[in-house]
């Protein structure tokens, strides 16, 4: 098997297998509970939004819209719900502003807060809430451990493309509320249906605004890599595993990511190995596997002793995980 081959095979059990840093399940205890409105939305939204090549239609929309018609629109449902659904930036601050005033500590609230930050470059806005997420322990520490080391190995001034809760918002609060790695830029694919958004994200890459549009989200990879081909893109682990195997050719893993072989060098994976090594036995989950096994077979030719170190934490992350015996068996391959 190949090296490209195997981070494809292990990227599907990121996020997927026991042993993995942050489920849905892990955060939602901290959250307040979503009540079967926005559930039930943001499922429909999910089931009419899937898969890499998929965009919402006119006929996706007009659904959408008359669910959340549909609810009581003094509820704060109502106006968490039109806040996603609404492709007015006027009208989406105006609902959640009303949101707020029905829910104000809902940490749903927080995150919705973020992501209009984010579309409008509101960087005291996206603070404020990123606080108040770190100040709820809305994240565990193991996640926001994991987000370090992804953030710590990436090149200068890199943009690190996520998608999801556990892939953004625990970036976010390193970045702006303990300071680390600034120059890092977060771009969400979930947030490219925003037009604002897009054009904030545009001005970072110092594009043209016609040159991100919604569907941009299911190539961003391939589309935009050679106009900034001087700006290392680093594309998340965690992203779908449909849309890395369609994007992601061409890459290798610099670290807790896949990039262009000129952004990633060998001794930057020896220094984050060395670093991620001194973290508490125990600490490591399947997130971890891509960078370890592509560091494995590295340092097999290279340097024996950190191969020998490199194995045994795979053996401890497999034996945590539900794949164990698949995960065994590419290590002896």
């Amino acid at each position: 098997m190949t090296v490209r081959i195997l981070l494809l095979f292990l990227i599907g059990f990121v996020g997927t297998a026991n042993g993995q840093l942050a489920s849905n399940e892990d955060v939602a205890p901290k959250v307040v509970a979503q009540t079967s409105s926005i559930d039930t939305y943001l499922n429909l939204r999910k089931s009419l939004w899937s898969g890499p090549e998929k965009e919402l239609s006119k006929k996706d929309k007009d659904q959408l819209a008359l669910f959340v018609a549909a609810n009581n629109t003094g509820s704060f449902e109502f106006h968490f719900i039109s806040f996603i659904n609404s492709t007015d930036p006027v009208a989406a601050k105006n609902h959640l502003e009303t949101a707020t005033a029905k829910s104000p500590q809902n940490p749903l609230l927080f995150l919705a807060w973020i992501d209009y930050a984010a579309s409008t470059g509101n960087n005291a806005l996206l603070k404020e809430n990123a606080q108040k997420l770190k100040n709820g322990n809305v994240f565990n520490q193991n996640l926001l451990n994991y987000t370090k080391d992804v953030l710590r190995g990436l090149p200068q001034g890199a943009f690190l493309v996520v998608n999801g809760k556990e892939d953004t918002y625990p970036v976010y609060i390193l970045q702006h509320v303990d300071g680390y790695r600034k120059d890092v830029t977060v771009v969400q694919l979930d947030l490219f249906g925003s037009p604002s958004y897009r054009n904030e994200l545009a001005k970072k890459m110092g594009i043209a605004d016609g040159e991100l549009n919604a569907t941009t989200r299911t190539s961003f990879y391939q589309s935009i890599a050679q106009k900034i081909s001087t700006k290392p893109i680093a594309l998340a682990f965690t992203l779908p595993p449909s849309w890395l195997k369609k994007e992601a050719s061409n890459t290798v893993a610099g670290g807790l990511f896949l990039c262009a072989p000129s952004y990633a060098s060998p001794a930057a994976r020896v220094k984050l190995f060395n670093e991620i090594q001194q973290h508490p036995k125990g600490d490591f989950a399947a997130n971890y596997l891509p960078f370890l096994f592509y560091a494995y077979q590295e340092f097999s030719v290279s340097n024996t002793e950190l191969a020998d170190k490199c194995k045994a934490m795979i053996v401890e992350i497999a034996k945590q995980t539900s794949n164990e015996n698949a995960i065994m068996q590419q290590l002896t391959k």
